[in-house]
């Protein structure tokens, strides 16, 4: 054990790192200096690299999960999703939650989430932001499209970059699930992470700090055994009875596997004007494989002697991703005392889709019939998607002194420009010949499409104290846009502290959404042994069949009103409630069946496999919804001098959505609900209503042990028949579960640390799923599951800092 100087040195830093949180300057939020997150007149939580590390996930989704109680993510998604992952906040969605970098806005994925709650969602990845460079994240818990414009309806993610001229370090990480479901665990998760960064002085005002991030994660696989005799006949082998071959052949529930490599860079230096340039980025690739339901040998060819594959197959989707951020800009002053800010700000993301381990069984029956021999490709260029975002931004900022007023005001103006495009381009030939290969069908020449649209905005904010006490500030924004026309919203935040440990605080605004390009054109095809999934976009002649229409944007109010104390001495404790009503609120019908479907996905160019159903969904503002929730957050720490310090922190998020109104169903709908009873629950049951997380940190000379626990309540879902794609409905249910993170971790001196921990270290799993709802027998374990289907995580992790 370390002792002497060098123990009380990193006693006294551990004692620092405990009082971290409450005293950090905020910049998210509000556009004053020097304002601290416990002052602040809306709830802001502030997350340290240190505690990102702490909880042994290698990326910022994960991360977050385990720290932030409004927060939550999907435990397995489907197709892309389980490879696309984004944010979610106050039980919306990702498309209702702004990411920012360094106080500018980050471009949102080119995935678009094509089922369960995140349906229609296409936010920023967070994946592909190096946790390297990241120095903090400032979480703010409100509306605040007002301020910063569409999407900020839950609230706002900024992630602030390390801004420092000297130091760096390396790390290293190795973890791994515990025991598998599945006795084919494809690796069973294990994870290898090297990150690194470093920082340089450039001349005597000036830095550069670079981050790196390298990430090889394998599939899990919590999958039940295949032993399904429904669908197309008995799933069994030629001459040989049922089951011949090994029950445990699917490999669809759990995680996908992928390589992720990210970089970034944050740069600035001050000119002898006093104007600071300032340059800072992103760039990442990631290659993933998302495994598919099992493909029997009786599904695929014609006769017994003439199967494409006598052990049937799995397929495999994959994705070649590629995406970059990169912002350029200037801020100094002018006129003395008149602070601007001018910057540039370009991302893209782009989506190489592929499909592996597959077969066009089309193709392999009609090549049979017309020469003999059957022939397929067994992997297919699915097509790809693509997305930018260039932001255009000017802030200017002011303190006046109006003589009408006994106080001095903060004014901020600026002006915003903003372009987007999405495209959609095909695949191979043979990914789209006839009803495509199995798991999914290729983008066809019908289905292509290259949009873009431009949108202005103008904002003013202004903020003053007339009291000591009290705070107040009013914002408001104008924007349009060149597909849907204009809006106009406005935000009052104040906040009155009646005590020096006791304030009040409350806000009232108006937000908006506009709907993604992604949302007006996405088009996509899914194929399972038995039924075809067709989300059409709204836009399309042939979503026109199903009685789609044109989507206009969303509306929101929000109300928060909340208390902040400090009943005892670094105790710091608040409590906030909060109304989100949302109108016009876009989502995914539910799954249309019969004669209009077949009509509609006969006019999107798509052929269906012989005796398959066909679905067909489209996005729709369709409902009214209102979620309503508490969130708690309490902060102590205490020095126990010699003994070390405890750092102990928890936080609550207690919250409903309950659905106001829906739209009425277009006529082909022929009587159904425009809302099926799935669509209606991934609305209100898909995230937990409550989250609590609490625990501490002890720590003593070298070492440092962390113990959190999470409460997740419960959780449900309706979904569909596998078999039908529509009714029989059935409900599936997670009951309240306890989950356990620990860590301990030693400081050996010279910059050296070492730590073992775990997530879940009791593997806690979801309750199983109802045998009737599971797809071929193989979802186990339900994939909306808010803590995963994994189990037990366990990793040691090394660093060194210079």
């Amino acid at each position: 054990m370390a002792t002497g100087a060098a123990g009380q040195e990193r006693a006294s830093a551990g004692r620092a790192q405990a009082k971290e949180t409450v005293e950090d300057i905020i910049v998210t939020g509000t556009r004053d200096y020097g304002v601290k997150a416990r002052e602040s007149a809306a709830p802001v939580t502030v997350i340290s690299s240190e505690r990102l590390k702490a909880t042994g996930r290698t990326n910022l989704v994960d991360a977050l999960q385990r720290l932030e109680p409004t927060y939550s993510i999907y435990g397995v998604g489907g197709d892309l999703n389980n490879l696309v992952r984004s944010p979610r906040l106050r039980g919306l969605t990702a498309s209702h939650v702004l990411v920012l970098v360094n106080g500018k806005r980050r471009h949102g994925t080119a995935n678009l989430s094509s089922t369960g709650f995140t349906k229609g969602a296409a936010g920023a990845d967070l994946d592909l932001i190096p946790v390297a460079l990241v120095d903090h994240i400032e979480i703010l818990e409100d509306g605040a499209a007002a301020q910063y414009g569409s999407d900020a309806i839950a609230g706002v993610i900024n992630i602030i970059l390390k801004n420092s001229p000297e130091g760096g370090g390396v790390s290293a990480l190795v973890g791994s699930y515990g025991a598998s479901y599945n006795p084919n665990t494809h690796g069973n998760g294990l994870t290898r992470n090297l990150q690194a960064d470093a920082a340089f002085p450039l001349g005597e005002t000036g830095f550069l700090d670079l981050g790196a991030d390298l990430t090889s994660h394998l599939h899990s696989n919590q999958t039940g055994p295949d032993r399904t005799q429904s669908g197309n006949g008995l799933r069994v082998g030629p001459g040989t009875a049922y089951p011949w071959v090994d029950p445990n052949v699917a490999s669809i529930i759990g995680d996908a596997a992928y390589i992720n490599g990210t970089a970034g860079l944050n740069a600035g230096f001050t000119l002898d004007n006093d104007v600071e340039l300032y340059l800072f980025g992103t760039g990442a690739g990631r290659r993933g494989e998302s495994f598919q339901n099992y493909r029997a040998p009786n599904l695929n060819g014609t006769a017994p002697s003439k199967i494409i594959d006598i052990n049937g197959f799995v397929p495999a989707e994959t994705i070649h991703e590629e995406d970059w951020s990169l912002t350029g800009g200037a801020r100094g002053k002018i006129f003395d005392d008149v602070r601007w800010d001018l910057a540039l700000t370009y991302g893209s993301d782009k989506i190489d889709v592929g499909l592996n381990q597959s077969a066009n069984v089309a193709l392999f029956n009609d090549t049979l019939a017309a020469t003999g021999v059957g022939w397929t490709p067994r992997q297919f260029y699915i097509g790809q998607y693509f997305r930018t975002e260039r932001t255009i931004n000017l802030d200017l900022r002011k303190e006046v002194a109006p003589s009408f007023l006994s106080f001095p005001v903060n004014v901020a103006i600026g002006a915003e420009n903003r372009n987007e495009t999405y495209a959609v381009r095909r695949g191979d030939f043979f990914s789209y010949y006839s009803s495509g290969p199995s798991a999914w069908v290729g983008i066809r020449p019908t289905d292509e499409s290259d949009h873009a649209r431009d949108s202005f905005a103008g904002y003013a904010d202004l903020s003053a104290k007339p009291l000591p006490q009290w705070k107040i500030d009013i914002a408001g924004r104008y924007e349009t846009y060149s597909d849907f026309g204009d809006t106009v919203n406005g935000k009052l935040s104040t906040r009155y502290d009646i005590l020096p440990q006791l304030g009040v605080r409350g806000t009232v605004s108006t937000g908006f959404r506009a709907p993604t390009l992604a949302e007006e054109y996405f088009s996509q095809t899914t194929v399972s042994p038995t039924i075809a999934n067709v989300v059409l976009p709204p836009n399309s002649a042939a979503a026109r069949v199903a009685g789609a229409e044109p989507l206009k944007p969303e509306k929101s109010t929000n109300i928060s009103v909340g208390v902040v104390a400090e009943p005892l001495k670094d105790l710091h404790v608040s409590v906030d409630a909060y109304q989100i009503d949302l109108r016009d609120r876009i989502v995914a019908t539910g799954g249309l069946t019969g004669a209009a479907a077949l009509a509609a996905i006969a006019a999107s160019g798509n052929a269906l496999q012989a005796g398959a159903a066909g679905s067909v969904s489209f996005f729709v503002n369709g409902a009214d919804t209102r979620t309503r929730g508490v969130d708690v957050k309490a902060d102590y720490a205490y020095d126990l001098g010699a003994y070390g310090a405890v750092r102990l922190d928890a936080a609550a998020s207690f919250l409903e959505t309950t659905i106001l109104s829906v739209a009425a169903a277009p006529a082909p709908f022929n009587g159904a609900p425009l809302l099926s009873a799935a669509a209606r629950s991934n609305i209100t049951d898909l995230t937990p209503r409550t989250k609590v997380v609490f625990g501490g940190s002890y720590l003593y000379d070298a070492w440092t042990v962390s113990l959190h626990f999470t409460q997740y309540g419960t959780v449900s879902a309706v979904s569909a028949s596998p078999l039908t794609g529509a009714a029989p409905f059935f409900t599936n249910v997670i009951t309240p579960k306890f989950i356990t993170d620990g860590e301990i971790a030693y400081d050996f001196g010279s910059g050296l640390r070492a730590a073992i921990g775990g997530n879940n270290l009791f593997g806690v799993r979801p309750d199983q799923t109802n045998p009737l709802s599971r797809s071929f027998g193989a979802a186990i374990f339900p994939a909306f599951s808010p803590f995963g289907v994994n189990g037990g995580y366990y990793y040691i992790r090394a660093s060194l800092r210079f």
